[in-house]
């Protein structure tokens, strides 16, 4: 009877030993299981972010666009002188400045080529151009140099990669 009950006993603890080695192989591989889930999960997530924030900065830039664009040349041209001014200053001067406008802009707007000229330092003369299939907004200077893009478009979308390369 004694030796049945040691064996009883032996049986049981072997038992109980293998269901815990059984256990803790079963745990330790669903913590795996559950691991790689979380890794995927926080992956999903931060591309979601991510796409969230461009899908903001695209829908920032493209109202930015449209709400300039209405006002760039409403009403006054200070706005377009600022963005005249500060285009010209990084132009090496030289005998002629081609400024180009849309051909919205330059109906709107009353263009003073003496009063671009005084903003022109360097430049003796000033032609101003419109261009049919220009887009509202559109300020290209030109001399014999180079040629500078300083349209409200162009001026956006500099913003929106200096805004992109931060986050």
């Amino acid at each position: 009877m004694e030796n049945y009950r040691e064996a009883q006993e032996k049986g049981y603890f072997e038992g109980s030993q293998q269901a815990k080695v059984q256990s803790e192989s079963q745990i330790n591989n669903m913590m795996g299981q559950l691991k790689t889930i979380s890794d995927i999960l926080v992956e999903q997530k931060t591309a979601i972010i991510n796409s969230s924030q461009n899908m903001i900065i695209d829908m920032a830039t493209e109202i930015a666009k449209k709400v300039v664009d209405e006002n760039f040349s409403k009403n006054n041209n200070d706005a377009f002188l600022a963005v005249f001014e500060n285009a010209v200053r990084n132009m090496p001067p030289a005998e002629k400045l081609i400024v180009t406008v849309s051909d919205r802009d330059y109906k709107i707007m009353t263009f003073d080529a003496q009063k671009l000229l005084e903003l022109a330092p360097g430049f003796k003369n000033i032609e101003i151009r419109c261009d049919t299939n220009a887009d509202v907004g559109t300020l290209t200077l030109e001399n014999s140099i180079m040629v500078v893009d300083a349209s409200v478009s162009t001026q956006i979308n500099m913003l929106k990669q200096e805004i992109l390369s931060v986050l």
